[in-house]
Formats: C-alpha cells, structure tokens, sequence
C-alpha cells in the first residue's frame, strides 16, 4: 500500500507539476496577448493624434477661407436683390411708356377717323373748290392785271411827283 501512496504521491506530484507548468504557460499567453493589446492601443492612441493633429489644421485653414466665401456670397446676394429693384422699376417705367404709347396710339386712331370724318363730308365741296379754281382763267387775270397796271401807272407817276 505504501508503494501505492508513493506512486499516487508521484502522480500527484507530477500532476501538480503539470499543472504549474501549464498555469505558467498560460500565464505567458496572457502577458504577450496583453503586451500586443497594449502596443495595438498605443497605436490606435497614436493615430487618433495624428488625425486630430490633421483635422486641427484644414479647421484652421479651411474655416478663414469659408467665412470669406460666405462674406462673398452674401454681399453677391446684397447685389443681385439690388439689381433686381432696379430691374423692377425700368419694368415699370416701360410699362408706363408702353401705357403712354397705348394712349398716343388710341389718340393717333381717333385723329385718323376724324380726318376720314371729315374729308368724307367735305368731299364734295372740296371737289366743287377744286372744279372752281380750274375754271378760272388764268391767263385772262393776267392780262386783266398787267392792263390795271398800265392804266394806273401814269396816275402813280404823277402822285409821284407831287410829294
């Protein structure tokens, strides 16, 4: 029986070994699993850095850059409501010409009918004017006057001469 506790106390002692051996194993595991964990996070630490560093200066210099674009677009803005104001008072400045135009052309229509009014009922004395002064002998007037003239010329003469 002691030999069997002997072997039993070997065994178990062995067992025990084994054990410790593999707690030390395990216990190595863990520490080079830790070790990578802490370099990864290290790393990622780094990188968050570095990024932040970055974004750090585009904010720098993007934000002047999009302040003056906004600055740009809003006095482009200002501009474009402005000619837009003007736009609107030469539209109605035409709009009253073209109004004013409306009435001269319905002023330049009743003148035409009045005219068409009045030539039409004055045709016919204005065509028995015209047949009158036709009829006139002109060549007959004309001797008429140069014989008025040859008489009373002497008789100018002769006043003349008596101032």
């Amino acid at each position: 029986m002691e030999e069997k506790n002997e072997m039993n106390n070997a065994q178990t002692e062995k067992t025990q070994g084994d054990k410790q051996e593999g707690l030390e194993e395990l216990l190595r595991q863990i520490l080079e699993a830790d070790k990578k964990e802490v370099r990864y996070a290290k790393l990622a630490a780094l990188f968050s850095f570095g990024l932040f560093v970055i974004l750090l200066i585009v904010a720098a210099i993007l934000v002047p850059k999009v302040v003056s674009t906004l600055a740009t677009v809003n006095s482009t803005i200002i501009t474009a409501g402005q000619t837009i104001e003007n736009a609107n008072g030469t539209i109605e400045q035409a709009n009253g010409a073209i109004e004013g135009i409306n009435e001269m052309t319905s002023s330049i229509t009743g003148t035409s009918e009045n005219m068409n009014t009045m030539l039409t009922d004055n045709s016919q004395s204005l065509t028995d004017a015209v047949e009158k002064m036709n009829n006139i002998d002109f060549e007959g007037l004309n001797k008429a006057i140069q014989d008025l003239q040859d008489a009373v010329g002497p008789f100018a003469n002769l006043m003349k001469k008596f101032k």
